[in-house]
């Protein structure tokens, strides 16, 4: 059964929890709701829900699409999870936000739809009227099946059978250790050119996973005719990962795309669909995540001359303890270098910033965590990055940015926020950010 028309909740948001939620006319959840989201989270172990005082519950930053079951033998309702996009001039508004939320994951995973998302034209509908799960899926689809004019993809493998005629080369060994009632057949090795193959695997486990997802009338016509064109192939299990170690071949170059956006969509944090109406199922994926994976590579990619950046890349340990060399090593979000000099570390924050107190809104703990980078980096130029939220009572709207020093030493934190109501400016916000904290000093430091 397709999805309902969803309910649709941002990141952060506050919702009230209510016997009847269709009571209130603002948006509510059903207790069993609530526990079922619960579940979900540990099932995943992930925190989806914050409870709150007064029957309130708060979103985290996972955005998504989930299927909540109905109680007591009613049908369940969707739940739409997208994140809070905003700048000066407010919110967006929900099909801008959809749109912009795949233009962020798919540049966060690399991909050329990312900077100018082309959508075809069910999904451009998609997106006023249905969930962003729809317009995904419709993307794939649409890239899958241009990638399939050209056929679908094939490789040789390596068959042994007993045949009546020589096929191939006669495996002399297995001849002579055959069946002797059966001496008619050969034993033959040849080489098979199918289709059934890991990349098709992986396109096939996709479509299969979208259709049980069960998503809008316009997204299940578009993948009809592909489950169909890849019937042959095998359905493997949808666990352990084993997209992510598929061998590139550049004779597949047309399907890199379709290939990407698989992997994307399966290594979603969701769980498979389960049979029974009270299992709660879906796509999930981390927005904290995405939004370091996103600002990273535009950084990296709008970078002045002369500079790079390293993305996650692994670097030295924060202690050492005898006999067991270094522990809790450093992965910032972001190391941007000058030659082999770091000359600024950046770090991304998926939360709302409240500039009005005095720490500007920065936790202590993301303090000391810029602290041990630049410390162990000897790098004393700081960025730490907030998405723009507009109800988190900053005083100044962005350009504005803010600089904190850490007393009795030479290092500085520039606290920036990103207005991602228009991510064409997002490559211009972060290099003016970046200018500043390379550019910052600390008059007066000196020993505390």
């Amino acid at each position: 059964m397709p999805l309902s028309t969803p309910l649709t909740l941002q990141t952060h948001q506050t919702v009230p929890v209510a016997d009847d939620p269709a009571a209130g006319g603002a948006p509510a959840l059903a207790p069993h709701e609530v526990a079922a989201l619960d579940a979900l989270g540990d099932r995943l172990g992930i925190g989806l829900l914050a409870h709150l005082p007064r029957r309130r519950v708060r979103l985290q930053q996972y955005v998504g699409l989930l299927h909540l079951p109905g109680a007591a033998g009613t049908p369940g309702r969707a739940l739409e999870l997208l994140p809070r996009l905003a700048g000066p001039g407010g919110a967006q508004p929900v099909p801008a936000v959809r749109h912009d939320l795949l233009r962020m994951l798919l540049a966060a995973h690399g991909l050329p739809h990312g900077p100018r998302l082309h959508l075809p034209g069910d999904a451009r509908a998609a997106l006023a009227r249905a969930g962003w799960l729809d317009v995904f899926v419709l993307c794939f689809c649409d890239t899958l099946a241009q990638a399939l004019r050209g056929g679908l993809p094939r490789r040789y493998r390596t068959v042994d059978a007993d045949l009546p005629a020589v096929r191939g080369r006669l495996r002399l060994d297995a001849q002579l250790r055959g069946d002797p009632v059966h001496r008619e057949r050969l034993a033959c090795r040849f080489d098979l050119l199918d289709e059934d193959h890991g990349l098709n695997q992986l396109f096939r486990l996709a479509l299969a996973r979208m259709e049980a997802l069960a998503p809008g009338d316009a997204a299940r016509r578009a993948l009809r005719p592909l489950a169909g064109a890849f019937a042959a192939v095998r359905l493997r299990a949808g666990d352990g990962g084993w997209w992510r170690d598929l061998p590139a071949d550049r004779r597949d170059a047309r399907f890199d795309t379709a290939r990407d956006l698989a992997v994307a969509f399966l290594d979603a944090l969701a769980p498979a669909p389960a049979a029974g109406a009270s299992a709660a199922f879906g796509l999930l994926f981390d927005m904290a995540l995405l939004f370091e994976r996103y600002v990273g590579r535009a950084l990296r990619e709008h970078l002045p001359p002369g500079l790079r950046a390293t993305l996650q890349q692994p670097g030295p340990h924060l202690v050492d303890r005898a006999g067991h060399g270094g522990l809790l090593r450093l992965r910032p979000d972001i190391v941007v270098w000058h030659g082999d000099r770091p000359v600024c570390i950046a770090d991304t924050k998926w939360k709302p910033l409240d500039a009005a107190g005095g720490r500007l809104g920065v936790a202590p703990a993301d303090l000391y965590q810029m602290l041990a980078y630049a410390d162990r980096y000897r790098c004393d130029r700081l960025l730490l990055l907030y998405p723009w939220d507009g109800a988190g009572g900053s005083a100044a709207p962005p350009p504005a940015s803010h600089r904190l020093a850490y007393q009795g030493r030479a290092t500085t934190v520039r606290v920036g926020q990103l207005p991602l109501d228009d991510l064409d400016r997002v490559p211009a916000r972060l290099r003016a950010l970046l200018a500043e904290a390379m550019a910052d000093d600390a008059p007066g430091a000196g020993p505390a």
